[in-house]
């Protein structure tokens, strides 16, 4: 969905930067998001640009917001609010113009409540929310999807309608490793 409003946007010919917050480690997710000059730290050999600045002019997607530390979170509210930030290890402030997209499978209310998640970050990436329900709530999107996404799974699709029927029967059984609404 990220990638669809990028293209859409008056931002589709500039860079689209994903950047998947939990598989990031709390102690590289600052210099990878904001980069990082030569000896910054231990592993830094050269100077880095992080995805902000990778991202200029163009769309940031934080994929799993609600997973980064608090101080984390409050660099990037710095960068929404200002338009800056410093790369790691630098105290040269680099100006940035990067519209910034933000998903979580986190309620991100509860964990303000809980002290994990800043409220003025959360005020300033809930500007315009899309709910999008589980895969497990929309079976039909899923084959609609699955019939499309290629010309090799549509000619599979339209070949048989029986697969088809197969397949959405696939889709309205719980999926392995998530929870369903009736456990």
């Amino acid at each position: 969905m990220a990638r669809a409003l990028h293209r859409l946007s008056s931002r589709a010919g500039q860079p689209f930067i994903r950047v998947n917050c939990a598989a990031i480690p709390d102690e590289l997710i600052e210099a990878e998001l904001f980069g990082a000059v030569k000896g910054a730290y231990t592993s830094s050999v050269s100077a880095r640009e992080g995805r902000f600045g990778a991202a200029h002019r163009g769309t940031l997607f934080l994929d799993e917001v609600g997973d980064m530390s608090l101080r984390a979170q409050a660099k990037v509210l710095r960068v929404l609010q200002e338009g800056e930030y410093e790369p790691v290890g630098s105290t040269r402030t680099i100006q940035v113009d990067v519209r910034v997209l933000a998903a979580t499978h986190h309620d991100l209310r509860a964990r303000v409540a809980d002290g994990q998640f800043r409220e003025d970050l959360l005020f300033r990436l809930n500007v315009i929310p899309l709910q999008v329900p589980p895969l497990r709530e929309r079976s039909g999107t899923c084959v609609s999807w699955a019939s499309t996404s290629s010309p090799a799974t549509a000619r599979v699709m339209s070949c048989r309608r029986r697969r088809c029927c197969r397949l959405a029967g696939c889709f309205s059984r719980p999926m392995p490793g998530r929870e369903t609404s009736g456990s």
